[in-house]
């Protein structure tokens, strides 16, 4: 048998650089309310800006927070805020992707009426470089031409952008505060297509309030269609896609009239994708 042998070049998506930075925000307690003890801390950290200078990447960002305590009489407060931060990243590479995942929050109080949060982040530098696939050999001219599909699956363009959901939900209740919230990101659908790849999916969040001190939970699916402009896509192309939530807030106003509470579900998404053809 006559030995076939080839190699294919093909572009992909590489983990170059990985570092960890951190960013601090500090917090007033609710007035009137000392802390006792912080129960919980939800950090949604996310990529504002980039620029590459040289081998040198410039990067800010900005973290979410949504903070849980019980006050000195027992009550849970909720607190949401924001902290920005700064970091740089050294290496050699024409493109990049960054991103970034909180792992590990510190809380420390200097009063009963402040705390300062430390969040460790981990910032991921990716690029696309070009590979090459070992030797094919000893195989058939069959299996070779069908392995010949790699030499189209370059990276033809990469897009990254940010959009915002808010959605709103009548509750038959007269809600005090609401104190903690969470939501999953469910990316169902990737269409590429002349020039655009939409993404559809679902938010499920769910949200604990106080209703005359007792907890209660309130769930809110929203669903999300967005569209990315690429430079070249067409519907064979193939998109490595992702969504992810970078900011959440849901706040409470009750009405004096019929005492039903409306409630305001707000979430930022970061979404990105690389379209190979």
């Amino acid at each position: 048998m006559a030995e076939n042998t080839q190699t294919f070049n093909f572009e992909s998506k590489k983990l170059l650089k990985e570092e960890q930075i951190e960013c601090m925000v500090r917090l007033d307690a609710s007035e009137n309310m000392p802390i006792k003890k912080v129960i919980c801390v939800k950090a949604l950290p996310k990529i504002t800006s980039s620029e590459k200078v040289g081998d040198t990447i410039s990067f800010s960002g900005k973290t979410n927070y949504n903070v849980v305590y019980e006050a000195e009489d027992g009550s849970l407060k909720g607190i949401y805020a924001d902290a920005e931060w700064q970091g740089k990243l050294s290496a050699e590479c024409e493109n990049f992707f960054l991103e970034v995942k909180a792992n590990e929050n510190v809380v420390s109080g200097s009063s009963v009426s402040e705390m300062t949060i430390s969040t460790l982040l981990s910032v991921s530098l990716f690029a696309t470089v070009s590979e090459k696939v070992a030797s094919v050999s000893e195989l058939g001219l069959d299996y070779v031409s069908s392995q010949k599909t790699y030499d189209y699956e370059r990276v033809v363009n990469s897009v990254s952008s940010s959009f915002s959901e808010v959605a709103e939900q009548e509750v038959s209740a007269k809600l005090d505060d609401i104190i903690f919230s969470n939501a999953e990101v469910i990316l169902h659908s990737v269409t590429p297509s002349i020039d655009v790849v939409t993404l559809e999916g679902a938010i499920y969040i769910s949200a604990n309030a106080v209703e005359n001190g007792r907890i209660t939970e309130i769930k809110k699916q929203i669903d999300f269609k967005e569209e990315l402009n690429v430079l070249s896509s067409t519907p064979t192309s193939i998109v490595d896609a992702s969504v992810k939530l970078s900011s959440l807030r849901v706040t409470a106003s009750v009405s004096d009239i019929d005492q039903k509470t409306n409630v305001v579900f707000s979430c930022e998404l970061g979404a990105s994708c690389v379209v190979y053809v």
